[in-house]
């Protein structure tokens, strides 16, 4: 029993002793474990420790701004707007923040606020690339295709190796069926990187759906599919185009590597019917009976391996970037050639930490 409650009374004092540690600590203590714990990941403790700081200091601009960072980082998109704007009210000419509450009022829904926040960051900081890209993506989800044109054009001219800027850009010429214009950026894209799978594939879209040349396109498709193994709408693409050269073979191969990636059900339904009806397009098998999905089970797991083996490492983090996220797929054109524009909303650029 004394040993018990000997136990309970070190506890205590050990408690009591931790808190004057972390009370001691310095605002530089504390900003330098703040910015570790965001590098890391640690949003949650990121939240503790700059609320710490700033209660104590509240016209720490860094601090404070860090702090609605990682509420950002969190989704806790009231509390970072909350605190964006406590830190705009520090530096009312802070582009990053004007940008973060952009990207708060897109996540929320709120375009025209997003927009107004996005151009108040151009205005305060016209080189501020996050800003633009973000600016565009809105007018691109919002229909305004010229003046998203527009904003990836400066961008361009800011950075002209951009490739988010340079590839998003072609998509949106080729949705305004100005082709031409479109495979200059694309072309710029690739020759700047001739690894961007993303470039090739939407090389293959043009070539495919735009301009019709299939054996051109096929090539383009096949190099972005080996540059990036896993990415399901270059298979997607890849397999329709195989179907219009009369390759059915081809088709039915990649459409079954295809299925690997596949989590979505009904998509796989669609990609197992596809198959299904170029092996036996009466709906029959060799012997009358209908075609089992366990005849192609054998085949998907044999390509599962051979599709791994192939499949290049993935891509390191660059934590010291200050921007974590990156504009997602703009679909050029429908398989009827029709011009089509899908910004997944999760794509966006996010604004960087502060670092002064």
């Amino acid at each position: 029993m004394a040993s018990a409650t000997r136990a309970s009374a070190m506890g205590g004092l050990c408690t009591l002793l931790l808190a004057t540690v972390l009370w001691a600590q310095s605002s530089e203590d504390l900003m330098n474990a703040g910015q570790d714990a965001l590098r890391n990941g640690q949003y949650t403790q990121a939240v503790a420790l700059y609320r710490k700081l700033v209660s104590r200091d509240p016209s720490n601009f860094e601090g404070q701004f860090n702090l609605a960072f990682a509420y950002l980082s969190l989704d806790r998109r009231d509390d970072a707007l909350r605190e964006f704007k406590k830190a705009g009210g520090l530096n009312p000419r802070s582009a990053e923040v004007w940008c973060n509450i952009g990207i708060i009022h897109q996540r929320m829904g709120k375009n025209g606020n997003a927009i107004d926040a996005f151009t108040k960051a151009v205005q305060l900081d016209p080189a501020n690339l996050e800003a633009r890209l973000n600016l565009a993506s809105v007018y691109a989800e919002t229909g305004r295709h010229s003046e998203a044109i527009a904003q990836f054009k400066q961008v361009v001219a800011i950075d002209g190796k951009n490739s988010v800027a340079l590839t998003n850009l072609a998509k949106l010429l080729v949705a305004q069926k100005n082709t031409e214009e479109a495979k200059h950026y694309v072309n710029l894209a690739i020759q700047n990187n001739p690894e961007d799978a993303e470039a090739h594939w939407e090389m293959g879209n043009i070539l495919f759906r735009a301009e019709k040349k299939i054996p051109e396109a096929l090539k383009e498709y096949r190099l972005a599919v080996t540059l990036q193994a896993n990415s399901e709408v270059y298979y997607d693409d890849l397999g329709k185009a195989l179907e219009a050269s009369g390759d059915n073979a081809g088709a039915i191969e990649v459409y079954k590597k295809y299925l690997i990636y596949l989590n979505d059900i009904m998509k796989k339904e669609e990609i197992q019917n596809r198959i299904d009806n170029l092996e036996n397009p009466g709906g029959q098998s060799r012997t009358g009976q209908p075609v089992s999905r366990a005849q192609n089970k054998e085949d998907v797991n044999r390509l599962r391996d051979e599709v791994r083996g192939d499949q290049p490492s993935d891509q390191t983090v660059n934590v010291g970037k200050s921007s974590d996220e990156i504009l997602g797929d703009l679909n050029s054109m429908g398989d009827d050639g029709s011009a089509t524009l899908d910004l997944k909303a999760e794509a966006k650029k996010k604004a960087g930490k502060s670092s002064k």
